[in-house]
C-alpha cells in the first residue's frame, strides 16, 4: 500500500523544474512518514493535487532554500480548467450563490460557444463576472457584449411549466456586471472591455490592459515564412467628431475602473486579490441594486 501510494508522488516530483540540490531533498523527503501520512490525504496524481503540493512546498523552509519556481508536467488545458473551476467555488462560496463566475481564455468561436453555454447554465444568478485575464485575443467582442447588454423583456409560460420558464431572452445575466482585466488581456481583449465600458455594462476590475489593438494580418513569404502585418484600425465611437472616431485604442490601454494587481507573491501564495476585488464589486452593485428596486416599489405604492 505504502509504495502504490508513494509511487504518483514520485512521478510528480520527477516532474517538477527546480534547483538540483532542493530536488534531492524533495526525493528524500518522499520517503519520510509525513510524507506517507501527506499522500494519504491527497490525491497528487491529480491537478488539484499536483496544485496543493505546489502551494504546500512552497511555504517550508527545511528544503534547501526558497523554492522560487515549479513547473508541473501538466497540459495547460488541465490546468486551465482546474484555476477556472476554483475561482467559480470561490466566487460561489463568497456571494452564497448568487454571482456567476466565467472566464473567456481566447476569443475565438470554441471560447465563444462556451460563454454561450456558460450563460444558459447561470441564467437565473443575479450578476456575473466576466474575468478575460489573460486572454490574447481573436474576434468575438460583437457576440459577446451583445449576449451582455441583452435584457429581459417578456416571460412565455406553459401551463405545465414552472413560473420561472419561458424568460426571453433566457441567455441573458440580469443584474450587476463585472469585466475583469489585466496586462495579459491582449487584442480582442482590450476591444470587448472598451465596448463594455462604452456600453454602460458595469465596472472593469483590475489593471490596464497591454495596448496591443490594431489589428493584423499574415502573409506567406517566398522562402516559406510569415510575416505578420497592420491591417485595421481601432477606434472608439464618438459622434462628435469627424467619421464619428473617438480614441485610437493601439498603445493606449484600457483603464479599470477599480485599480488592483496581484503580485508575484500573492500567486506564489495562490491568492487572488483581483478576484476577491471583483467579487466585492460585484456584491456592492447588487445591493445598490436592490436599493434601488426597493426604492421604486416605494414609489408605486
Amino acid at each position: 500500500m505504502m509504495n502504490s501510494v508513494l509511487t504518483p508522488l514520485r512521478e510528480v516530483l520527477d516532474q517538477i523544474r527546480i534547483r538540483p540540490s532542493v530536488h534531492r531533498r524533495l526525493q528524500y523527503w518522499a520517503m519520510a512518514p509525513e510524507c506517507r501520512r501527506w499522500c494519504h490525504s491527497h490525491p497528487c496524481e491529480t491537478v488539484e493535487g499536483r496544485h496543493e503540493l505546489y502551494r504546500y512546498l512552497l511555504g517550508r523552509e527545511d528544503l534547501g532554500g526558497p523554492i522560487d519556481y515549479i513547473e508541473f508536467g501538466v497540459s495547460r488545458g488541465d490546468s486551465i480548467r482546474w484555476w477556472v473551476e476554483n475561482n467559480r467555488d470561490s466566487v460561489d462560496k463568497a456571494t452564497n450563490g448568487q454571482i456567476a463566475y466565467v472566464h473567456i481564455r481566447a476569443m475565438d468561436q470554441p471560447s465563444l460557444e462556451r460563454f454561450q453555454n456558460e450563460i444558459d447554465r447561470f441564467w437565473q444568478k443575479k450578476g456575473i463576472i466576466v474575468d478575460i485575464r489573460n486572454n490574447g485575443g481573436g474576434n468575438i467582442d460583437q457576440e459577446l457584449l451583445d449576449i451582455l447588454e441583452r435584457q429581459p423583456y417578456q416571460f412565455w409560460n406553459n401551463r405545465n411549466g414552472s413560473r420561472t420558464w419561458g424568460r426571453r431572452p433566457r441567455q441573458a445575466i440580469v443584474g450587476p456586471k463585472v469585466m475583469m482585466i489585466n496586462y495579459r488581456s491582449v487584442s480582442d481583449a482590450e476591444v470587448t472591455p472598451a465596448g463594455f465600458r462604452q456600453l454602460g455594462l458595469g465596472k472593469l476590475v483590475g489593471n490596464p490592459t497591454s495596448a496591443q489593438v490594431i489589428a493584423t494580418g499574415s502573409y506567406s513569404l517566398i522562402n516559406g515564412g510569415t510575416i505578420r502585418t497592420p491591417g485595421s484600425l481601432v477606434v472608439t465611437w464618438d459622434p462628435t467628431r469627424p467619421n464619428n472616431y473617438g480614441l485610437d485604442l493601439e498603445n493606449l490601454g484600457i483603464p479599470p475602473d477599480v485599480w488592483v494587481k496581484n503580485s508575484p507573491a500573492d500567486e506564489a501564495k495562490g491568492l487572488d486579490k483581483e478576484l476577491k476585488v471583483a467579487i466585492d464589486e460585484a456584491m456592492k452593485m447588487l445591493k445598490e441594486g436592490n436599493k434601488l428596486t426597493s426604492m421604486d416599489k416605494d414609489e408605486h405604492r
